[in-house]
C-alpha cells in the first residue's frame, strides 16, 4: 500500500533504532495511549510482540526509507472500544518532526481502502484521547463522524485520566480534501481513483484540482515579474504519462477523465451532441484535425483559415483547409473570433481531446509562457474502442451520476448533472 510520499509495510527488527528515535519522544506515545520508549531495546521488544502480526503496519517516507510512524487495525477482541464483530477499530501515531504535513491522512486513507475493499469490514471505528483533538481532525478529513460518545480505556497509559471520544466511518462520505497533492504522480492517483477531476472552478466547493493542491503548488507571481504555477506544468505530465483524456469537458471548463470512465462520459454526451455535419463550422475543424493529425491549437486555426500561424508550413495550412473547404464546404467568412467557441463545442462533445503540451522557448531553449494544447481526437490516440460502450446512453448516465454522488454527497443532484450534461 502506498502513495507518492509513503507506503505502509509491516515492521522489521532493523527498524528498531529508526522507531526508537521517533517513539522516545514523550509528545508522541502518551496522546496514543502507551509510554514513550527508553531504550532501543524496548522498541525491538514492540517489534517482536506488539508489531508482530498482519494487522499493524509501519508508515514508511519513501524518501528516506524510515519507518516515521504506525498504522494499525483492531478487530472485536483487541479493540479499545465495544465494536461488532464484522467491524474494525483503526488507530495510528506519527513522528513529531512529521506532523502537520498531510502524512497521516495519507497513511489512514490507505488503511480505509485496504479494510473497506480487501477485508470488507461491515463498520470501522477509530478514538482519541479529548486531549488531542489533532487526531480528530484527521479522522474527519477521511470521512469519520464523531459519535458524541466517550469511552473510558483504562488499560491505556493516561487511560484513567482521559476519555476517548468514538468516532466511525462514513462509507457514503468522500471529503474531496482528505488529502492535499504535492506532485503530478499525486495527481494522477487521485484521477484514477476519482475517474472525474476539474482543473479549476467546478461550481462544486472543494471538486477541482486547484482545490486539492497543497499551497506550494498554486499560482504565484513574483514582485520581480513572472509567475509560476506547478499545477499547470503537470498537465502534459499527466496525461502524457497515465494516460487519460484532457478537455474542456466540464461546462466548457477544463478537466481530466480517467480511461476507465471515458466510454460511458463518451457514450452519453455523443447522444446529445451528434457528430457535426459535412456542411457545418464544426464538421471542417474535425475533418481538418483528422486530415492533419496531432496540431496545436493556433495550428488549427491557421489551418482552418481563422488566422496565420507563422509556425506551421504555409503548404500544410493551406492544403488541409483546402480539403475541408472542398468536401464539406463550410462558410466562414466573419467568423474567425468564434473559432475558440466552435473548439469548446467539439471538446464538450468529446469529439477533440488534448495529446499534450507545446511551449514557446527562449534563447536558452527554456520553456516558456502558457503553451498551446496539441489536439487531436480520442480514437487517434487510443483506438475506437476507447470510445465504445456496450450501455445505453441513459444507463452510462446513471452510472456516472451514482459515481459522482457517491464521491461528492454534498453537492446537489442539480451541480452534478450540470457536470454530466
Amino acid at each position: 500500500m502506498e502513495t507518492e510520499r509513503i507506503l505502509l509495510r509491516h515492521w522489521k527488527e532493523t527498524d528498531a533504532e529508526t522507531l526508537f528515535k521517533y517513539a522516545s519522544d514523550p509528545d508522541v506515545g502518551p496522546r496514543a495511549g502507551w509510554q514513550a520508549h527508553k531504550s532501543v531495546g524496548d522498541s525491538m521488544n514492540v517489534i517482536r510482540t506488539c508489531f508482530n502480526n498482519d494487522t499493524t503496519w509501519a508508515i514508511v517516507l519513501k524518501k528516506t526509507g524510515e519507518a516515521i510512524g504506525c498504522m494499525s487495525y483492531y478487530t472485536r477482541a483487541t479493540s479499545n472500544i465495544p465494536i461488532g464483530e464484522n467491524d474494525c477499530e483503526v488507530g495510528y501515531w506519527l513522528g513529531k518532526p512529521f506532523w502537520n504535513r498531510g502524512i497521516c491522512t495519507e497513511a489512514l486513507m490507505l488503511m480505509l481502502d485496504y479494510c473497506i475493499h480487501v477485508k470488507h469490514f461491515e463498520n470501522i471505528w477509530a478514538d482519541h484521547f479529548t486531549g488531542n483533538p489533532a487526531s480528530g481532525k484527521v479522522l474527519e478529513k477521511c470521512g469519520f463522524t464523531d459519535t458524541g460518545k466517550l469511552n473510558r480505556c483504562s488499560h491505556l497509559a493516561g487511560g484513567n485520566k482521559d476519555m476517548v471520544k468514538v468516532f466511525k466511518y462514513n462509507k457514503q462520505k468522500m471529503n474531496m480534501e482528505f488529502q492535499k497533492i504535492y506532485s503530478a504522480a499525486g495527481m494522477m492517483e487521485l484521477i484514477r481513483k476519482i475517474g472525474f477531476l476539474p482543473l479549476l472552478n467546478s461550481g462544486i466547493t472543494g471538486f477541482s484540482a486547484e482545490d486539492m493542491v497543497d499551497e506550494d503548488c498554486k499560482y504565484v507571481t513574483f514582485p520581480e515579474g513572472g509567475w509560476d504555477w506547478p499545477l499547470w506544468k503537470w498537465k502534459g505530465e499527466i496525461v502524457t504519462e497515465m494516460p487519460c483524456m484532457y478537455g474542456k469537458f466540464f461546462n466548457k471548463k477544463a478537466g481530466f477523465i480517467s480511461r476507465e470512465w471515458w466510454p460511458d462520459f463518451c457514450n452519453y454526451r455523443r447522444s446529445k451532441h451528434p457528430r457535426p455535419t459535412d456542411d457545418s463550422i464544426e464538421g471542417a475543424i474535425l475533418y481538418t484535425l483528422q486530415s492533419s493529425g496531432s496540431l496545436t491549437t493556433r495550428e488549427l486555426r491557421a489551418a482552418c483559415g481563422f488566422g496565420s500561424n507563422r509556425y506551421m508550413k504555409k503548404e500544410q495550412r493551406k492544403a488541409c483547409f483546402d480539403n475541408a473547404l472542398q468536401e464539406k464546404q463550410p462558410t466562414v467568412k466573419g467568423l474567425r473570433g468564434k473559432f475558440d467557441s466552435y473548439l469548446t463545442q467539439l471538446e464538450m462533445a468529446t469529439y477533440i481531446v488534448t495529446e499534450d503540451f507545446i511551449y514557446p522557448r527562449d534563447r536558452h531553449n527554456r520553456e516558456y509562457g502558457w503553451g498551446w494544447s496539441l489536439l487531436n481526437t480520442p480514437e487517434e490516440l487510443y483506438g475506437k474502442d476507447a470510445c465504445q460502450c456496450e450501455r445505453t446512453p441513459e444507463e452510462s448516465c446513471q452510472r456516472i451520476f451514482e459515481h459522482l454522488k457517491g464521491i461528492l454527497p454534498d453537492a446537489s443532484d442539480k451541480q452534478i448533472r450540470k457536470m454530466i450534461e
